[in-house]
């Protein structure tokens, strides 16, 4: 399957950048705009992952699926990097990596054709 691969890098920053922009309200949160741009890129390296794995005849659920599953991988490994003051945010960043990642696979699976 060919996909689009510039549209599905703007479809994983778009939902990414879009999903960490609540930070923004957070008076207590510092750099801001790093936290926000490491989303972003997290977010290109879910879409590329699912882009590459996908294939012509793979279905929404499955596409989907990959989504969940790499969005999670991504933010487990920011979550694991950091000392336990992040670990105590790991109730809040894998649910929305988890929803992120379903937003990416299947709009990459069914805009990036």
């Amino acid at each position: 399957m060919s996909v689009n691969l510039p549209f599905a890098i703007a479809v994983g920053a778009g939902v990414c950048c879009l999903g960490s922009l609540p930070i923004l309200f957070d008076k207590h949160v510092p750099s801001k705009a790093n936290i926000i741009a490491a989303t972003t890129l997290r977010g290109v390296l879910v879409a590329l992952l699912v882009a590459f794995s996908i294939t012509a005849q793979t279905s929404w659920t499955t596409a989907a699926g990959y989504g969940v599953l790499y969005g999670l991988l991504s933010a487990t490994v920011v979550v694991l990097s950091k000392d336990s003051k992040l670990l105590m945010h790991a109730k809040y960043m894998l649910p929305s990596a988890a929803i992120t990642g379903v937003l990416i696979g299947v709009l990459i699976l069914k805009l990036a054709n």
